[in-house]
């Protein structure tokens, strides 16, 4: 499985790059993984976070952080929709086929 760095590097960056900086991009998060990552953000801006330690922290949560603080600290103005939902193997087949932009994968034991 691919993690979500890999997914950005191969899918979003490019798409993102032919995006118009006025459009909003919408990305699948899981419900989880999004308030997990509101508690470590709180309010700090996201250019801001250098911890990542917290009761919730893991890697697709940071993931999720990291993303977005890279596209902010390359001078991104892209803005985000976020759709929260419970998304697994269809989530593959819908990023495969160019209509989501990503998604963080589990690995799943």
């Amino acid at each position: 499985m691919r993690s979500c760095l890999t997914i950005f590097i191969s899918y979003i960056l490019p798409t993102c790059l032919v995006w118009s900086s006025q459009a909003k991009i919408p990305i699948t998060v899981e419900t989880d993984v999004y308030h997990h990552a509101l508690e470590l953000i709180g309010d700090q801006k996201i250019v801001n976070i250098e911890n990542f330690s917290g009761r919730n922290s893991r890697r697709d949560v940071v993931e999720f952080i990291l993303v977005q603080k890279a596209l902010a600290l390359g001078g991104s103005t892209l803005e985000f929709t976020f759709t929260l939902g419970n998304y697994d193997a269809r989530n593959i087949k819908l990023l495969q086929s160019g209509l989501l932009l990503i998604i963080p994968i589990h690995l799943k034991k």
